[in-house]
């Protein structure tokens, strides 16, 4: 019974022998997932802080081109009323290329544009075929 358990107590010393001959080797695998997984997570906070930033100028961009729209569309108005009055096609019409290159403006600052997508008005695909 003895040499039983001298010989099971060799083989569990041998045992815990051959598992911490691997130790090293594990604890480097660790170390270097550890370096991996900061890697990432640097990756993407500084992508989400550029997603943050293109969110921020994107907005700032359509917040000025809205109110410069919206400018343009008072002036218009007022233009337009008192042009009614005055009965000028010309002048009517001069306002209304002011409009479009209003349009044309804003189709160049938002990226979101179905003119800057390649789009057709009859066409959601993107397809231009």
């Amino acid at each position: 019974m003895v040499a039983a358990l001298v010989g099971s107590g060799w083989q569990w010393w041998w045992s815990v022998v051959n598992e911490l001959q691997h130790l090293p080797e594990m604890l480097r695998q660790m170390r270097e997932g550890a370096e991996s997984f900061e890697q990432v997570a640097r990756q993407l906070a500084n992508s989400t802080a550029m997603f943050e930033e293109i969110v921020e100028v994107y907005g700032k961009t359509m917040l000025d081109a809205a109110e410069r729209n919206a400018a343009m569309t008072d002036a218009m108005r007022q233009r337009l009323e008192s042009l009614a009055a005055l009965n000028t096609p010309d002048a009517v019409a001069e306002t209304v290329g002011e409009l479009q290159k209003v349009f044309g403006t804003l189709a160049q600052l938002n990226p979101l544009w179905p003119a800057r997508l390649g789009l057709r008005p009859d066409d959601d695909t993107g397809d231009n075929d």
